[in-house]
């Protein structure tokens, strides 16, 4: 049996079926088989990475919103990927440890696990001083404040 089914273009695929395997004719010769199980798979896959995406960019959103209520604490966010975590780093105002905003981004780290399902996250502060001991800016997502090359500027200049 063969159905032609749209893409987003004006090209056609056409679907061939069995009991057990899908083949795949594209509109350039090429020729796929799987079983419906694959098919099902693959597009369960990609939900996930949809419904994984989603939650991210929602998380990024929760963190740039609680870093605006204590601006006054924290010049800068990033978001930094580590092996299978997510390391946020909050580069800190205060010359020293800040206590009440270590308060603060635990209910932050807690909420995190809680509400987004995007895998482990770790929260963590660092000063303005010691940015570019923790931070490689290659790489990272700029969540909130200043950008990367301010810090690297004031590394270099020390």
């Amino acid at each position: 049996m063969s159905q032609p089914t749209g893409r987003k273009s004006s090209e056609t695929v056409h679907v061939q079926h069995t009991d057990e395997s899908v083949m795949l004719h594209g509109p350039q010769d090429d020729i796929i088989m799987r079983t419906g199980k694959q098919i099902i798979e693959a597009c369960e896959l990609r939900t996930s990475l949809d419904l994984w995406r989603h939650e991210f960019n929602d998380m990024l959103e929760f963190v740039k919103t609680e870093c605006q209520k204590f601006a006054r604490q924290v010049d800068a966010c990033f978001l930094s990927p580590r092996g299978a975590k997510l390391l946020l780093v909050f580069i800190q105002t205060s010359p020293s440890f800040d206590f009440d905003l270590a308060d603060k981004l635990t209910e932050v780290e807690i909420t995190l696990q809680n509400k987004f399902n995007v895998g482990f996250t770790e929260v963590m502060q660092v000063p303005i001083s010691e940015a570019d001991r923790f931070i490689n800016f290659n790489g990272v997502v700029h969540v909130f404040g200043k950008s990367g090359e301010s810090y690297q500027t004031n590394a270099s200049q020390s």
